[in-house]
């Protein structure tokens, strides 16, 4: 989300009354939730539009009855074309957070323009780790944060 909102005021906070920036310098996205219209169309081993659902949760009530506060909630709402660059990495097999969630968000991120990279992790489900996983990682920060 931090990733996507810079220069959204009312994200911002009244702690630091913006004289520090929330801008961050790159983004590594590994299974996050993106856009909570959307989440529960694909499979799942979680009923997310379901009233109990942790977006649900997240947002004060079942996603689908709250579009407004779904959408201020979802990081694709806010993607444009200064976003900073994004890593996403998710499992191919997540049955928590729908793999379609980071096609969703790298989409709107490579329509504005964004430098994003997708890498599906072949195999893997919620969670993964390891050389293969850390390796991207360590290449795209050391690229982006020079």
């Amino acid at each position: 989300m931090l990733g996507t909102t810079r220069g959204v005021a009312e994200l911002e906070g009244d702690d630091n009354d913006l004289k520090e920036s929330s801008r961050v310098q790159a983004v590594v996205d590994w299974c996050g939730p993106t856009d909570f219209l959307h989440i529960g169309d694909a499979e799942s081993d979680i009923a997310h539009n379901g009233p109990d659902s942790p977006g649900s949760r997240l947002i004060g009530g079942p996603l689908l009855d709250n579009k407004d506060r779904a959408s201020k909630a979802s990081p694709v709402a806010y993607v444009s074309k200064d976003a900073p660059p994004f890593l996403i990495m998710h499992g191919d097999r997540d049955r928590t957070v729908p793999f379609s969630q980071s096609e969703l968000l790298y989409a709107a991120l490579k329509k504005a323009g964004v430098d994003a990279t997708l890498v599906p992790v072949k195999g893997a489900g919620h969670g993964f780790g390891g050389p293969e996983a850390i390796g991207p990682v360590r290449d795209f920060l050391k690229r982006c944060l020079k």
